[in-house]
């Protein structure tokens, strides 16, 4: 059991990798904006997966659980 603990310190980033992060998504909303601006069809998907979210953790949070919330999903061992 204690090999599957670990300490959230593991998971932290450094401030300037937050940083770049949150300048990449940035980037990224403006691209997914511009790109739903030319071809309204992708709209709806482009909302769904980065426009609502605030944050790359967040709209990576909500990808996960809707994988995971999946019944289609083939459990294999």
């Amino acid at each position: 059991m204690a090999g599957l603990l670990f300490g959230l310190s593991t998971l932290s980033i450094e401030p300037s990798q937050s940083l770049q992060v949150a300048t990449i998504w940035k980037a990224l909303c403006r691209e997914a904006v511009a790109a739903s601006d030319s071809d309204p069809t992708l709209s709806r998907a482009l909302n769904s997966s980065v426009l609502y979210h605030a944050s790359f953790a967040q709209a990576l949070a909500q990808r996960i659980a809707l994988k995971l919330a999946n019944h289609d999903l083939v459990l294999q061992l």
